[in-house]
């Protein structure tokens, strides 16, 4: 709160806090299918942003998640999709993500956009447990428990951001 003193009297005003930007902006139907992600916030590089969009139309992604979506993947209907940015919101170069489940991983190419795509193929029942798949930067906080809840095509969005010199 702010104050100013108006006839000897003190006069609190409210101030009107900022967003954060570092904010973690997270789609709440990824909780509905069980997905998680860790807290440590030693982990580098941290979660930004997390949503979903189902069988590939952007148009089911939340509004505050379309600002990212401008690239030619955006439209894959049962994918993990990831990026990850700096402060001034530029591409990351050299750190990568990665899928893994039970059995394995695999560490995708970035594309030319800048995002990182791999297809998810792993079914489960959100009412009775949760999907295989992990996904994120090695040694960065990750999201959990992806998968496709009762077979729907829903593609996953993960941005992280990487604070150079943090």
């Amino acid at each position: 709160m702010r104050y100013k003193i108006v006839s000897g009297e003190l006069e609190l005003e409210p101030i009107k806090e900022k967003p954060d930007p570092l904010a973690l902006k997270w789609d709440v139907r990824l909780t509905q299918f069980g997905v998680s992600y860790n807290r440590n916030d030693l982990d580098k590089p941290w979660l930004l942003a997390a949503w979903i969009t189902i069988d590939g139309q952007i148009i089911t992604a939340p509004e505050w998640a379309r600002e990212y979506m401008s690239f030619a993947e955006a439209g894959a209907d049962h994918h993990a999709l990831g990026k990850i940015i700096d402060t001034e919101g530029h591409t990351v170069r050299g750190l990568g993500l990665e899928l893994s489940w039970k059995e394995g991983y695999v560490q995708p190419t970035m594309k030319a956009s800048g995002w990182y795509n791999v297809p998810l193929y792993s079914s489960y029942d959100p009412s009775t447990g949760s999907g295989g798949y992990t996904w994120g930067p090695v040694g960065g906080q990750v999201l959990r428990n992806l998968g496709l809840p009762l077979k729907r095509h829903i593609s996953t969005f993960g941005v992280w951001l990487e604070p150079r010199g943090a």
